[in-house]
Order: structure tokens, then sequence, then C-alpha cells
């Protein structure tokens, strides 16, 4: 709140040696000739009914104009024209004392100072040997109205006051709070690589720029020239409607804005800097038109970035609020500047109160749009990353029993082996098919989930149990003991489903292939090679009778495995 009332009173900067307002008169046309060896003023600068002394309703238009400041006796003699900054060709200056005689100087704008704190330029008027009591100043090809119904005389060079210094302070650190983002955009950037942080980083610096050119801010550390100032104000301006065409775009969420105007914003952001380039050249041809050529061009941008951002309103963007809550005074500020410059309602106004405090919400609420944006991303890394995991559990997993499935121990088998699993055991149902066919597939699955149960082992991180399909099971272990697990595990097989599956009456017992290879064996057998071997010894369990375990111990010896096999009745 405290730099809010400190921007209000930046907007009072005005020059500290400014005596009472002499509101100049104005003629169209060159009434002062001083750049020739005989200089002298024109006679129908003396005829009163040439000149328009009232307060003007609207900018003056371009070309060529003569303003005449009265002084009363007794005031204060004025040493300084003191004016808006704006390009023209040449300025004409004539001072006539107290005994009518004329003093002339030919200023261009190389001969302009330019002012602290605000966007004004000001030069020494011609001396004279009494005091003076009329100024006349011809602008010659001025290309901007303000420069004509801001002039004013002053009793000496502007400097600045007390109060003047704390409102640039105060300009000083909002573009401080402007510039606080862009070490957390950046970093954020390295890690997200999403584009609009890189516009939030080009808007936050083009807006840093355009306060400390407004304010002149560059002034303090070095000359600037009235010429390169005007330049840097136009550009800066462009390039910050520009900027903010593209943050837009990429701001708001994917489908928030017309597939037309995302294609239209990055012409209007090219044709603003082409306009603000054109406006800056201050081409002679335009000169007629003053402001308006740049206030009619700029207002094609401004309705785009209105049309967007009313567009993603409509659709339901999330972060179109924060820059609506941002950027209201911002825009509020523009189109007060554009409509009095345009239209014949008042001099142009610049709204600079609304304009810094426009500056400082756009800040705010960008800020917190992105922080916004950051959480939706968030949101949505974490949905995905939780779809993500649900589809490769899906995929990993069968849906009936909730056991890993092939797919999943297939390819995880050379780190299952890395890991110690050494022993590959292929359970089979028995006679599953008269169950499904006497009790329906219903009791059949209810078995096939009792099966599972069985063999799952719980927190047991030694064995792995899997479906490959029908009834067919495959259990992996490690450690101690594995083929007395093993079979530990296909008998309780029957009993579990028998407890399990309400309504069957008939005992479903399992078969078992079972395989061990030795302890740190670095033979390359694939899932299909144990696969292949178990499923032979599984054959000849249920050729013995079934309900019951047939294995196979491998062991390395002079490069060929001896084969032991033991069969295990129920």
């Amino acid at each position: 709140m405290a730099l809010i009332f400190a921007l209000v009173a930046a907007l009072g900067i005005s020059p500290a040696a400014a005596a009472e307002t002499r509101a100049p008169c104005i003629v169209s046309g060159v009434l002062v000739d001083a750049s020739g060896e005989t200089p002298k003023v024109n006679a129908a600068a003396n005829t009163e009914q040439n000149w328009n002394c009232k307060p003007l309703t609207n900018e003056p238009a371009g070309g060529d104009w003569t303003l005449r400041f009265d002084v009363a006796e007794g005031e204060t003699a004025p040493t300084v024209l003191y004016t808006r900054l704006g390009h023209f060709d040449q300025l004409d200056l004539a001072v006539q004392d107290a005994n009518g005689r004329w003093t002339y100087e030919t200023k261009t704008m190389a001969d302009m100072e330019s002012a602290i704190g605000s966007p004004h330029i000001y030069t020494d008027l011609p001396s004279s040997a009494a005091p003076p009591r009329r100024v006349l100043a011809a602008f010659t090809g001025n290309g901007h109205g303000p420069t004509l119904t801001r002039a004013e005389l002053l009793d000496e060079a502007p400097g600045l006051s007390e109060s003047d210094v704390a409102a640039l302070l105060a300009l000083a650190a909002l573009i401080g709070v402007l510039l606080i983002p862009i070490a957390l955009d950046g970093a954020f950037l390295l890690v997200l690589r999403q584009s609009f942080l890189a516009w939030h980083i080009a808007l936050s610096v083009v807006f840093a720029v355009m306060i400390a050119t407004r304010a002149n801010l560059f002034g303090l550390l070095m000359p600037m020239s009235a010429e390169v100032l005007r330049v840097s104000l136009i550009m800066s301006m462009g390039l910050g409607v520009a900027v903010a065409l593209m943050f837009t775009r990429s701001f708001i969420e994917p489908g928030k804005i017309s597939a037309k105007l995302h294609r239209i914003i990055p012409y209007a952001a090219v044709w603003t800097v082409a306009v603000s380039i054109i406006h800056a050249a201050s081409f002679e041809v335009l000169r007629p038109l003053g402001g308006n050529f740049h206030s009619f061009s700029m207002a094609v941008p401004i309705i785009v970035l209105v049309m967007a951002l009313v567009d993603a309103w409509r659709r339901g963007s999330r972060s179109v609020k924060f820059q609506l809550f941002g950027w209201a005074p911002m825009f509020l500020a523009t189109f007060i500047q554009i409509v009095t410059h345009v239209f014949p309602l008042g001099v142009q106004q610049d709204a600079l109160p609304i304009f810094y405090i426009g500056i400082l919400s756009e800040g705010i609420g960008t800020a917190l749009g992105v922080a916004d944006r950051f959480l939706q991303i968030r949101r949505e890394r974490d949905r995905a990353l939780r779809d993500a995991r649900e589809l490769t559990h899906l995929s990993e997993h069968d849906p009936l029993t909730g056991l890993l499935n092939r797919r999943a121990v297939e390819t995880r088998f050379d780190d299952l082996r890395e890991q110690g699993f050494d022993t590959f055991a292929l359970l089979d149902l028995d006679r599953f098919k008269q169950v499904n066919d006497k009790y329906g597939h219903q009791i059949g699955d209810a078995a096939l989930t009792a099966c599972a149960d069985a063999i799952r082992g719980g927190e047991n991180r030694d064995s792995i149990a899997v479906r490959l399909g029908g009834e067919e099971f495959v259990i992996l272990l490690r450690g101690k003991n594995t083929r007395q697990r093993a079979e530990a595990f296909r008998e309780a097989v029957p009993v579990r489903i028998m407890h399990d599956v309400a309504g069957l009456d008939m005992p479903v017992t399992a078969s078992m292939g079972l395989i061990e290879l030795p302890r740190h064996d670095t033979t390359m057998m694939t899932f299909h090679d144990m696969y292949a071997r178990a499923d032979m010894l599984l054959y000849e369990a249920k050729a013995a009778g079934r309900n019951r375990m047939n294995y196979e111990r491998l062991t390395l010896f002079a490069g060929s495995p001896n084969r032991r096999t033991r069969k295990s009745a129920a």
C-alpha cells in the first residue's frame, strides 16, 4: 500500500523551479526565422486575431506551429522553455524585452536537454538585456501534439525536490518488484521448458525499461539525448504490447483461445513492433497526422489482446482471471491516452497515476497467475504420473487375480535373475476344465482367485507370483529352501480353494514343475528357456498322476548341467 501511495506521488514530479504557469497562445505556421543572418519575427505575430489563446479541446495536428508566452510586468524572468518530449525538425526562439528589442536563437533536437523524472525536454531561452515581456517558440516539422500543449516557461533549469527524489525511489522500487520474478522464472524455465516463462521474463524486463524510460532514470547514470530518449520511449511501449500479446498466447491454457486468435496474435505483435519503428523514425510524410497514426495503429494490437482475453474468459480459462485483475488499470490508462488523443475531448491525458498503479497490479497479478499456473502444471503432472502408473499396473497385472502377468515378468526377467530369483516354479491346476464345465466360469474364476491368494506370498519379498494365463501360474523364489517353500505354496492351493469357493464340492489340486539354478549363476537362460524346461517337468508331474511336484536342479560342472529329478506324491 505504501508503494501505491509513493507511485501516486511520483506523478507529481515536476520542474522544481517552475513559476506560475504561463499558458501560451498558439497559431499555425512559423512566425519566427532565427536561422538566417538577419533573424526576424513575422509581422503577423503581433496581430492578435491570428492567435488562439483559449484552452485547446484537442491536440494540434503535426506540422509547423508557433507558441506565444506573454510575461507580465513584475513576474520573475523566465530562462527556460520546458515541454513534452516529441520530435521536431527545428525550434526558433525569439524573446522580446521591455524595450521592444528581440533576441533570437535556433535549436534542434540535439540541443534539447532531457529532464529527470518524466518524459520532458527543455532548453535555455535567448538572453535579453531587459526583462522579457514576450517569448515566441516556433516549431518546424513538429510531430507530437503534447510538445505544443505541454510547453511552459521556467525560471531556471528544472531540478528535483526531496519529494521528487522520493517519487523516483518509489519508481525504482517498482522496477525492483517487476524484476524479482525473473530469477524464479529462469530457474523454472530450465526445468519445465514452458514458453510462457520466457515471455514473462521478457515482459518483466520490457516493463521495467518502460518505467525507467518514461521517468528517464537512465539520465541519472549517463546523459541521454532527447532523440534517443524519444525513440526508447516509443520502442519500449511497442515492445511491451508485443510481448504482452505473446505472453498471453503462451500463458492461457491450451484450447482456451480460439485457433483463429491464436494464429493472429503473432502477426499483431509483429505489427506493433513495425508501427513503433515507423513512428520512431518520424517520417515527414506522416507528420501531418501527428500522433494519430501511432494511436490508431496501436489500437489494433490492443483490440486483439482484449479479444483474446475475453475469448479465454468465455471459454473458462483460469489463468485469464489473473491477467484481467492485473492488467485492468493499464488497459484503462491506455484507453484514456488513445481516446483523448484521437477524439476532441480535451488535451491528451497520460493517466500516469493509473498507468503506474497498473504496472504494479500487472506485476502482482501476473506473478500470482504464473504461480497458479505452476500449481496447475504440477497437478497435471501428478495426474499424468498417476494415470501412467495405473496404465502400467493394468498392462502388467492380471485383471482377475491382481498378480503380475506374463508381459511383466518377461520384461524384467534378467533383472530378477540378478536379484537372486533362481528358482522357477510352474504351477497348473489339475482338471480345471471340469470345474468350468460343471460349475460355470464364475466358480472357475473364484477358484483362480483363491489359487492366486494362496501363492501370492503376502509381504514376502523373496517370492513373486505370476499368472501366465488360464489356470497356469509361475512362482519365482530366492533365498533358502526354495523348493520346500514352492511345495508349501502348491499344497496350500487346494486348501485355499476349498475354503474360499462356496458351492465347489470337488477338490481342486495343483501340479508343479520346478527348476533350481545354481546361486550366482551366470548362464544366460531366458524366460522362455526356463518356461520350456519347467513345462516339461510339469507335463511329467501330470503324467505321473497329478497333485505333485517334479523338480530339476541344474548344477554347473565342466560346462554341462547334470540333471537330478525327484517326484513328490500328493
